[in-house]
């Protein structure tokens, strides 16, 4: 079968990579040939003024902010993410509806996911071309979401919107979603049934990934750290209050901002295959992200999660249960230096765990396709 992949913009994102590589393999080792898709918008001067403004805002504010680089500059820092992009999930990147639209045409299946495909706050209007809001579906296509995240513990769309999205979806087949609050939030809002269904990255076993790793061998020797730092939105203060909590219980501690950089000194996104790595050989993790959640309970390792409240804690506290995990492990960077103890989630990935979710995706997908 032929089946498309229409996931989140791949970007400068480590779990953004890994969850549409994974379910490419996923898909793709049952015989299906399989296709990435993901929308995307041209970096035009006149867009880099407007985050450059938003950064120096940030700034002016005491908030964290990210590298604003030119096109140009772009293209030098995405190296490694491009490379990946092309190389290991080989994915199309689309500019327009109509041409977006016109390609997914061409398949029997359409899969939307994973990710926060359906978060208007990070996608702005591209959000509709992820509800497929105006396409025409052919008759004998199937579309399905695999674990669409809304993103968010709270909802966030207009209430004008929310009559396109019912159209859209009444296209889908089948909906499911990453977090069992969007079960809820669907019904509420579209009298629309979904499912819970695992990130695509939990549906491979942790040899896969210790395969990818293994072909990432340039700065592996120089990182061995006590614990591994990746946290989103850190802020100096609090970056200077862990190294002195960590040094304190002579620990010693790497952050993710550390590595940001090339050998010959000029910013570089990280290859994923070398984040991985950072994870898979750290003893420890703190985080805040949902896939370095993830990847920690893969590679089996002690990890800290961490509440942030931007961002919505919803997909990591859904992450934890379905691991038995208590949510009450996630506690604040403020609370976390308040401690004796550096308190921790420790877990052997179970393998019975693992072939569930696997037998629940297939069920799930392959069910729509005949198999």
């Amino acid at each position: 079968m032929k089946i498309a992949i229409l996931t989140y913009p791949l970007n400068n994102n480590f779990g953004n990579l890994l969850q549409a590589w994974a379910l490419k393999n996923f898909l793709s080792s049952s015989g299906n040939e399989v296709t990435v898709f993901y929308r995307k918008q041209h970096l035009s001067y006149s867009r880099y003024l407007q985050n450059c403004i938003k950064s120096l805002v940030l700034q002016i504010l005491g908030k964290p902010i990210y590298p604003q680089n030119s096109p140009r500059q772009e293209q030098r820092f995405s190296r490694n993410t491009i490379k990946f992009i092309q190389e290991e999930i080989k994915a199309q990147a689309i500019y327009s509806t109509t041409s977006l639209y016109n390609n997914l045409q061409k398949f029997d299946m359409i899969i939307v996911g994973s990710d926060q495909v359906w978060r208007p706050k990070f996608l702005g209007k591209l959000y509709r071309d992820y509800f497929l809001i105006d396409y025409v579906k052919p008759q004998t296509q199937k579309i399905l979401s695999y674990a669409a995240s809304l993103g968010s513990d709270t909802w966030e769309f207009k209430q004008n919107e929310e009559i396109d999205i019912q159209n859209g979806l009444s296209l889908f087949d089948a909906i499911s979603v990453r977090e069992p609050n969007a079960i809820n939030s669907l019904k509420k809002h579209f009298s629309m049934e979904s499912e819970f269904m695992p990130d695509p990255t939990l549906l491979l076993d942790s040899s896969e990934y210790k395969s990818l790793v293994s072909s990432w061998t340039e700065n592996i020797k120089m990182f061995r750290p006590d614990i591994f730092c990746y946290l989103l939105d850190l802020t100096s203060q609090e970056k200077i209050m862990l190294e002195s909590y960590i040094k304190q219980r002579g620990l010693t501690i790497s952050f993710i901002q550390d590595y940001c950089k090339d050998k010959n000194g000029e910013l570089v996104y990280p290859d994923v295959r070398e984040w991985l790595s950072w994870i898979k050989n750290s003893n420890l993790i703190i985080t805040d992200s949902f896939h370095g959640s993830v990847f920690s309970l893969i590679f089996e390792k002690s990890f800290v999660p961490i509440i942030n409240n931007k961002r919505g804690n919803s997909r990591i506290e859904s992450l934890l249960q379905i691991f038995g995990i208590n949510s009450n492990m996630m506690i604040t960077i403020a609370d976390l230096i308040k401690l004796e103890m550096i308190p921790s989630v420790t877990i052997t990935h179970n393998v019975e765990l693992n072939n569930s979710f696997k037998t629940k995706a297939q069920n799930f997908i392959f069910r729509y396709l005949g198999k």
